[in-house]
């Protein structure tokens, strides 16, 4: 058996064991839904008391189905796809991981796996020390912007300015772990250049307006007036949505950053605090489906590549 077979043989292995702990923390994540549904229930009662609030939420809305649905992972997928080399005519991708840390939102989270050929950063306020991880101190045109989420999201959508000598980043949030070898998202990238995961329980931009208000997530005022202009404009309900916790981004595809500043500057314009609504609305404006970007799999929680801890 050859060092190649090897190697997949103990990535399954470690996969397999991956998806074993999130089967465990599954039992957490229903809870985590009874309580978002409990406050939906309770946004219900006190509807007619603010006529801000849509007129109608139902469970129905909250999940498309009502119970969290159990996906089946993408990028799990042969030894055949993990056995592609990471090279364009024998030269070898240059990958960066890349997050970013401000105001101590987040404690940083070691990867349980590195590979040779990734390097990994993070950008930070914080007085860090780290294994696996270049501490990069954020960049002062960036640190002007005197706002943590700001500055967080600024450097998440542009990973073309802050990595100029690599051929693929990916972003992942602070809460995030790298379990496995990541190379092999790169055989899911997207035409477009910008590759994330489904949402992993709705398909509605306007579901997800009412889950945020819910749980308190965001400008509330600002998610309503955000999503009566896509509403106006006719945005088209189940449109899709994306998780944001983790993208992919082909830095040599112009496509794609285009789409990561048009995202960029309207999530500036809604004032509402959260990039997941306005990236839908930029990709239809763009005349782009969700599932062109959506290729890194179907629930990125249930990831054998990657553990993620909720901020819920």
């Amino acid at each position: 058996m050859g060092r190649q077979e090897l190697y997949s043989l103990a990535i399954n292995e470690l996969e397999k064991r991956n998806l074993e702990i999130h089967e465990l923390n599954q039992k957490n994540n229903s809870i985590l839904g009874m309580k978002i549904r409990n406050k939906i229930n309770q946004l219900n009662q006190m509807k007619k008391r603010d006529n801000l609030l849509p007129a109608k939420y139902t469970l129905k809305s909250m999940t498309g189905k009502g119970p969290i649905k159990d996906y089946s992972n993408r990028e799990n997928r042969s030894d055949e796809l993990r056995k592609k080399e990471l090279t364009n005519q024998g030269t070898p991708k240059r990958i960066a991981v890349y997050s970013c840390i401000t105001g101590n939102y987040d404690s940083i989270k070691e990867p349980d796996f590195s590979h040779p050929l990734v390097d990994y950063y993070l950008y930070t306020d914080n007085v860090i020390t780290s294994e696996h991880w270049n501490i990069r101190e954020i960049p002062k045109y960036i640190s002007e912007l005197k706002n943590n989420i700001l500055i967080n999201r600024y450097i998440k959508f542009h990973p073309n300015e802050l990595f100029t000598d690599y051929d693929f980043t990916l972003y992942v949030d602070g809460n995030v772990t790298i379990t496995s070898d990541i190379t092999g998202l790169l055989n899911s990238s997207s035409k477009l250049g910008l590759s994330m995961h489904k949402h992993s329980e709705r398909k509605s931009l306007y579901s997800e307006a009412d889950a945020l208000i819910a749980v308190g997530k965001g400008n509330k005022e600002s998610i309503i007036e955000q999503i009566s202009k896509y509403r106006e404009e006719g945005f088209p309900d189940n449109f899709g949505l994306a998780e944001a916790t983790v993208i992919l981004v082909d830095l040599n595809n112009s496509i794609a950053e285009n789409l990561l500043d048009l995202w960029w500057r309207e999530y500036l314009n809604s004032e509402s605090g959260r990039d997941q609504l306005a990236f839908p609305y930029v990709l239809w404006k763009s005349g782009h489906a969700m599932k062109e970007v959506t290729t890194l799999g179907n629930n990125v929680y249930k990831s054998a590549k990657l553990r993620i801890i909720s901020h819920y």
